[in-house]
């Protein structure tokens, strides 16, 4: 099935305003899609582990997830933000992402 994907920083004041706001109308305004929250799906990847400058950020994110109440898998690797870090995170996420 053919997708769009959007990067968005997601490390504003006001998360929620920031996806339907500028996020979604931007997309929907700019591709062929269909609208509803039925046909949209929402991922991410990266922010570091422990020694990583970024953990702070994730964690920060994790509980703003947790009070809004979404719902989501944290993959926890033991290394920070290097390319085999990385290699390893995509494929995990690809599992998830397309079962």
């Amino acid at each position: 099935m053919p997708m769009i994907i959007v990067m968005m920083d997601g490390n504003t004041r006001d998360l929620i305003r920031e996806w339907t706001e500028e996020g979604i109308p931007f997309v929907e305004k700019t591709f062929r899609v269909k609208k509803g929250r039925e046909n949209r799906a929402l991922a991410g990847l990266s922010m570091g582990d422990k020694e990583d400058i970024s953990y702070e950020n994730c964690k920060a994110m994790r509980e703003r997830f947790d009070a809004f109440g979404l719902k989501y898998t944290y993959y926890k690797h033991p290394s920070g933000h290097t390319w085999p870090v990385w290699r390893e995170s995509i494929y995990q996420f690809a599992q998830i992402l397309f079962k």
